[in-house]
C-alpha cells in the first residue's frame, strides 16, 4: 500500500492524505492512482509528493455503524504471528456524518489503538451518532517496513486534430475546401508540433492558409503532401488550416475519395480523415430526361392505340347504320 502526503505537512494520517492499495506480486507491483487526494480533490502542480510505502499481510476489516463510544475504537491482535504493536490498527470514516468534533476523520497510516496508548478515534458526547466507519488491522502487522519516496504529479500536453470538407458532394471541376482544426487539449504546453495533409490526386490545390495562436509556417509544398510547422501551444490554444482546391473534371457521378490529416508533437500524435463523393447534376438530369422521354413515348403509344380502337368502333357503328338503312 501507499499513502500520499497530499497536503505536504509531513504527516500521513490526515484526511486529505490518499491511501492506495494493491495486492503484492513478487514479479512487480503497481497501484492505480487518479491524481486525487483523500477527499477527492485533484492534486495540482507539477511537483513532488512524499509517499509512505508499506507491505502488510492478512488484512482484516471491522466495519461499524452508529458508533458512539466515548473510549474510542480498540483492536487487539491476539495471535503471536509477527512482531510489533499488537494494537496497531487503521480506520476511515466512510460517510462523514456527525464528524464535526472528530479530527482527524481517517487514520490510514495506522496508530496505536490500545486504551492505554495515545487513543484511537476517540469520541466525545454524541460524536459518532449515525456515523459509519471502517477499521482494519493485519494478522502480520508487525513485520512491515516503511520508506519514503517522491514522485511527481505532472501535467501533459494532448494534441488533437479534426478535419472537414465543404462541400462533401462537389461537382466535377467544382471547388472544395478542407478545414483542419487543431488544438492542445492537455494541461501542459505542447512542443515540436507538425501538421501534415496528403491531398488526394482527385483535387488540385489552389491555395492554403494557416492561422494559429502561435507561429504557423508551411514548410513542405510537394504535392500531394503539405506540411506546417506550428509553434508551441499552451493549454487551450490551437489553430486552423484551410486548403482550397478544384476537383478534377474527369470524375464521374458518385466517384469518391478521402484523405487524412495528422498532427505530431513531442507529447502525442492524432489524426482525422474525411470522405467526399462527387455529385454530377448533369448525369442526374440526363437520366431524368431519358426517363421522361420514355414515359412520354409510352403514353403516346397508348394514346395512338386508344385512337385506333376508337376508329374501329366508330366504323363498326357506321357499318351497322348503313346495313340497317338497306333493310
Amino acid at each position: 500500500s501507499l499513502i500520499v502526503d497530499a497536503n505536504d505537512n509531513g504527516s500521513f494520517d490526515d484526511a486529505a492524505d490518499r491511501l492506495l492499495r494493491g495486492v503484492f506480486d513478487s514479479a512487480g507491483n503497481s497501484v492505480d492512482f487518479d491524481g486525487r487526494d483523500g477527499s477527492g480533490v485533484p492534486l495540482t502542480g507539477d511537483r513532488t509528493y512524499a509517499v509512505k510505502l508499506f507491505a502488510l499481510a492478512g488484512e482484516i476489516h471491522y466495519p461499524m455503524f452508529d458508533i458512539e463510544s466515548l473510549g474510542g475504537l480498540h483492536i487487539e491482535r491476539l495471535t503471536t504471528l509477527g512482531a510489533g504493536n499488537i494494537h496497531q490498527a487503521h480506520y476511515d470514516d466512510l460517510n462523514g456524518i456527525a464528524l464535526t468534533n472528530a479530527s482527524p476523520t481517517s487514520l490510514a497510516g495506522g496508530s496505536d489503538s490500545s486504551p492505554h496508548g495515545s487513543g484511537f478515534r476517540g469520541f466525545t458526547g454524541t460524536s459518532g451518532d449515525e456515523d459509519v466507519a471502517d477499521s482494519w488491522t493485519f494478522t502480520d502487522a508487525g513485520t512491515f517496513a516503511t520508506t519514503s519516496i517522491n514522485f511527481s504529479i505532472g501535467t501533459a500536453a494532448n494534441l488533437a486534430i479534426d478535419k472537414s470538407a465543404n462541400p462533401t458532394n462537389p461537382s466535377p471541376g467544382g471547388t472544395i475546401e478542407y478545414v483542419l482544426t487543431f488544438s492542445n487539449a492537455g494541461t501542459a504546453t505542447a512542443t515540436g508540433i507538425v501538421v501534415s495533409d496528403v491531398v488526394p490526386i482527385s483535387v488540385t490545390v489552389t491555395g492554403t492558409n494557416c492561422s494559429a495562436d502561435s507561429s504557423c509556417v508551411e514548410t513542405t509544398v510537394t504535392p500531394p503532401t503539405y506540411t506546417w510547422s506550428v509553434g508551441d501551444l499552451a493549454p487551450g490554444e490551437g489553430g486552423v488550416i484551410t486548403i482550397t482546391g478544384q476537383v478534377l473534371g474527369s470524375l464521374g457521378d458518385k466517384d469518391g475519395f478521402f484523405n487524412t490529416a495528422t498532427i505530431h508533437g513531442d507529447s502525442n500524435d492524432d489524426s482525422a480523415w474525411v470522405e467526399v463523393e462527387v455529385f454530377d447534376p448533369t448525369a442526374v438530369t440526363l437520366a431524368s430526361f431519358e426517363a421522361t422521354q420514355g414515359d412520354s413515348a409510352v403514353a403516346a403509344a397508348n394514346g395512338l392505340q386508344a385512337v385506333a380502337w376508337g376508329a374501329v368502333a366508330l366504323l363498326g357503328l357506321l357499318a351497322g347504320a348503313i346495313f340497317r338503312r338497306r333493310r
